[in-house]
């Protein structure tokens, strides 16, 4: 027996910049995800997804080679259709009461470069709420929202121009 599974997804966005002197950037974004399960196999149905989507950053370039930056933003993340109706070869139970996660980043950073080198530091924090984990019922796993879930972490990208056709990067 084959079933059908469809969905729909959009997003619209919108995006300002604006330079308020040589020195400081502000950015703003506003915009909607939406995701609707058109059909669901066997499954039940269930109602569509419409989550928000924020985010406002700052930027001061502080030097010619210098550039710090802030950003805060929100997102929710889908379940996808796996996730959601997902019973391959009978190892996954459904749950028709899955959420969207929803994410909550702060972001700073600190940018240099120069001809030569290029280097970003960058910490993060992410607060999620509705973290979609799984659990184990008898043999089968199940998808679930935890309550949420914290992410802290620190990302450094850089380069460095050895030679006109070489670059390393890390």
């Amino acid at each position: 027996v084959l079933f059908d599974y469809k969905q729909q997804t959009a997003s619209l966005g919108f995006d300002i910049e604006r330079f308020w002197s040589d020195q400081f950037t502000f950015e703003l974004g506003i915009g909607v995800d939406w995701v609707d399960y058109t059909e669901t196999g066997d499954k039940p149905d269930l109602d569509a997804f419409l989550e928000p989507v924020l985010r406002a950053g700052l930027s001061w370039d502080a030097t010619a080679t210098t550039r710090l930056r802030m950003a805060v933003g929100r997102k929710a993340r889908m379940p996808t259709m796996r996730e959601l109706f997902g019973t391959a070869i009978n190892r996954f139970l459904i749950n028709p009461n899955l959420r969207a996660e929803k994410i909550t980043t702060v972001e700073v950073a600190w940018e240099t470069n120069s001809d030569n080198y290029a280097l970003d530091v960058i910490g993060f924090y992410q607060d999620v709420v509705d973290t979609i984990d799984q659990r184990r019922i008898g043999s089968l796993r199940q998808r679930i929202n935890l309550t949420g879930s914290t992410v802290i972490g620190l990302e450094v990208v850089g380069d460095v121009h050895l030679h006109e056709d070489l670059t390393l990067r890390g």
